[in-house]
């Protein structure tokens, strides 16, 4: 068996001494935007969605997520800081139940960034991934300058595999190198 959960509604709610994961809504769609119409700036030198960014776009896009969730192809969690509120979201993508692997995606609303709670997220979802999995091939991504995310990959167990040279073409500083990384969990169920 793979990735057991494999509808919306199997997906638990997630939680550490500080978060809250659970599986985004449609009702989360005003907080996300916020989140990023607030670190805009600091998101544009990584994610070349976020500059165009809209709140019918993010309602748009938690639709099409919670489509995929539902089809099984995808894992998204909406992050809640305790005692804050909305701060980030986090999941896995194309999720293919034969290879037993899956793609790492997250950010971070900026005032949130530097507290390491998204390696505590990370470390929570890989937890969840294992526990439904008997072996599994996670991959993630991070722009080759930004640092403070492959710390968080390494923090949490990713190995880096190579640098795959101008995959994002970004519309303010051009063609993008990103860091490839990848875990392998096993379990010995």
């Amino acid at each position: 068996m793979a990735l057991s959960y494999t509808s919306i509604n199997d997906l638990p709610e997630l939680r550490t001494p500080r978060l809250i994961l659970r599986p985004i809504q449609q009702d989360d769609a005003p907080a996300v935007y916020d989140a990023i119409d607030r670190s805009r700036d600091n998101f544009s030198r990584w994610f070349i969605w976020s500059r165009e960014s809209t709140l019918t776009g993010v309602q748009q896009n938690i639709r099409e997520t919670i489509s995929s969730m539902i089809a099984g192809t995808e894992w998204h969690y909406a992050i809640f800081e305790k005692e804050a509120g909305f701060c980030g979201r986090i999941g896995l993508s194309q999720i293919n139940q034969e290879a037993r692997s899956a793609e790492l995606g997250y950010w971070l609303a900026e005032e949130f960034q530097g507290r390491g709670l998204m390696t505590e997220a990370v470390r929570t979802l890989l937890m969840l991934a294992l526990s439904s999995a008997v072996s599994l091939r996670i991959d993630a991504y991070a722009d080759t300058e930004n640092v403070v995310s492959q710390r968080v990959l390494t923090k949490c167990g990713f190995r880096e595999i190579d640098v795959i040279k101008h995959i994002v073409r970004h519309p303010e500083h051009g063609w993008r190198d990103h860091k490839h990384y990848a875990i392998l969990t096993q379990n010995d169920r």
